[in-house]
């Protein structure tokens, strides 16, 4: 049975969301040769691995990504201490990329799930997102001896605050996004470095394909591929033609355009349309 995605979890499950610490003491941001930049991405699935033997924390959790193949980071201590006793009972709790960051420390957040998480960790995150939001819905200008440099001053803040936060909420809402082409899954290991004879030695479905190809897809080779991962080279009469053939894990979305806006730009139509 297929999991229900991260919007359908959220509305039907009790939730917080947590930074990410010791972001650049791991992982994080590393370069690896199969997926390329271990960077998550929002409603990716994380792994929470408990510590007890921590000779720092007793409470820690560590956050792993991938199948617990690269470890991100782990819980801030303040949290740990309230999530560690319900991963030690056994609890199953999940976890999910809330935003993957930008490289940076503590830029990267997860969303827990769990109708036993801690009411007053649960409580923080909810006043928190409450605040923010009924922040940026207000529009009224509270000191009528404010200046109009100041008014608009304001208003430019308030507007800003209002587009950061909706481009947070674009994915939740927006849940089978075209404006990201999906990514092929990886072709199988034993081709890598492999000379391939024909097209239709390559598995159906798998994201192995040339560059012009890759680009009609939606997507570019990323800038520190040296290589690429198969090649294909065949008789063509008295011509003899061979192909590079770079894999899923070697390319990247191309940046948004206006026919594939960006999380805030598409937040900055909708504040400009007010459909919100």
């Amino acid at each position: 049975m297929q999991e229900p995605d991260l919007k359908q979890i959220l509305n039907e499950n009790k939730w917080a969301i947590t930074s990410i610490a010791g972001l650049q003491f791991y992982d994080y941001d590393e370069d690896d040769e199969l997926i390329g930049s271990i960077r998550p991405a929002h409603g990716d699935r994380v792994q929470l691995v408990r510590r007890p033997d921590n000779k720092y924390d007793h409470n820690a959790v560590e956050i792993w990504w991938r199948d617990a193949r690269f470890q991100l980071g782990h819980v801030p201590r303040r949290e740990a201490a309230e999530l560690a006793p319900l991963l030690d009972s056994g609890a199953n709790v999940r976890g999910y990329i809330w935003t993957g960051g930008d490289g940076q420390a503590w830029t990267a957040q997860i969303v827990l799930v769990h109708d036993d998480i801690p009411d007053g960790w649960y409580t923080r995150s909810v006043d928190e997102a409450a605040e923010e939001l009924y922040s940026w819905m207000d529009t009224r200008d509270q000191d009528p001896e404010q200046t109009v440099d100041e008014i608009i001053q304001r208003r430019n803040a308030t507007r800003e605050r209002r587009m950061a936060i909706l481009a947070t909420f674009i994915p939740l809402m927006f849940t089978n996004d075209e404006r990201d082409p999906e990514l092929p899954p990886e072709p199988p290991r034993s081709l890598r470095g492999k000379t391939i004879g024909w097209w239709d030695q390559i598995p159906d479905g798998a994201g192995l394909m040339t560059k012009t190809a890759w680009s009609e897809a939606g997507f570019n080779i990323k800038r520190r591929v040296k290589k690429p991962f198969a090649w294909i080279e065949y008789s063509n009469g008295r011509r003899f033609v061979r192909y590079d053939l770079y894999a899923s894990s070697q390319v990247t979305p191309k940046k948004p355009t206006k026919k594939r806006p960006s999380d805030r730009q598409l937040a900055k139509k909708l504040i400009n349309d007010e459909v919100m």
